[in-house]
């Protein structure tokens, strides 16, 4: 009888230790979880700023955009005037007068492909 009993009671033992070692790993587990979605958030604030930020260069560049429009004509008359006269322009205003079309260009392409990034992004959170 008592060895039965013994045999009850390390029987019991047995199944009540890899109960306390489950629990362990529940608790574990639950905090390796949460360590993950904190890391998760902050990741996603990171993405979310990155967006924010492309938005904000996104309408910086469209403002330049605008300005070069701007100096358009202004580049058209200088450079019909220099031709009237039969003088090129000085070496400054001439990188000024090739360049501005490029940065242009520039922009433009680049507009589209940050607007491009940021539209995924957004749509993907």
């Amino acid at each position: 009888m008592n060895k039965q009993l013994f045999n009850r009671v390390a029987d019991i033992a047995k199944d009540q230790e890899p109960t306390r070692v489950e629990f362990a790993m529940i608790d574990d587990f639950v905090r390796k979880y949460d360590n993950i979605y904190s890391e998760n958030t902050e990741v996603f604030m990171l993405i979310i700023d990155a967006a924010n930020d492309i938005e904000k260069a996104v309408q910086k560049a469209k403002e330049l955009i605008k300005l070069i429009n701007d100096l358009e004509s202004d580049r058209k008359k200088l450079i019909d005037a220099v031709d009237a006269l039969g003088i090129g322009l000085p070496n400054e205003a001439d990188v000024v007068v090739k360049a501005l079309p490029r940065i242009e260009a520039k922009l433009t392409k680049t507009i589209a492909a940050a607007s491009k990034s940021s539209d995924i992004i957004f749509s993907s959170l």
